[in-house]
């Protein structure tokens, strides 16, 4: 952490809290202070997702609640988090991975069409990704949703706190194992 610029520690904050929350990166950056609702000494979030327009309740664990805590003196607006333009905070996202030494080597994949397809860095050499390389906010997503179906949350309360509907079909391309 202490390689870690002030920009970057900021972007690993928001990071890590969308890792705990599952939201999309548009809902992330416009969280206020009127989102929150404190009952007794626990911290609910309460949003209604930009996108699909479902309705978000969570408990936040004492981690969660501390980051939003480090940014409470210096916002100059009512928003929770540090503001980053998506293709910044990616590319400091990416950063943060690098310097953690995340850098061996991965294979990727996109879905096209309903088909599975690789894709290289380097499609001529078919050169592979460094798993720094593959960090996005979307990660963010992935990172929650597999995590809460590995602790068995159940998948119907999975399903709501990300905003897919019961019967989508992409969910399950978000859990990985």
């Amino acid at each position: 952490n202490n390689r870690l610029s002030l920009t970057l520690k900021r972007a690993k904050d928001v990071f890590v809290f969308g890792c705990i929350t599952g939201l999309r990166y548009s809902d992330l950056i416009r969280l206020t202070k009127n989102d929150l609702e404190k009952r007794n000494d626990r911290v609910y979030l309460h949003i209604r997702s930009q996108k699909t327009g479902t309705h978000v309740n969570m408990l936040l664990p004492k981690y969660a609640v501390e980051i939003i805590e480090r940014y409470k003196d210096w916002r100059k607006t009512n928003t929770l988090l540090p503001f980053f333009w998506l293709q910044n905070f990616n590319t400091h996202i990416q950063k943060i991975g690098e310097i953690a030494g995340w850098t061996e080597l991965h294979l990727a994949w996109e879905f096209k069409r309903g088909e599975m397809k690789t894709m290289y860095k380097d499609p001529k050499r078919k050169k592979l990704y460094r798993f720094c390389d593959l960090l996005t906010s979307h990660t963010m997503r992935r990172t929650a949703i597999t995590v809460m179906m590995q602790l068995k949350v159940n998948e119907e309360i999975v399903r709501r706190i990300s905003g897919h509907r019961p019967q989508s079909t992409t969910f399950y391309r978000y859990v990985r194992y």
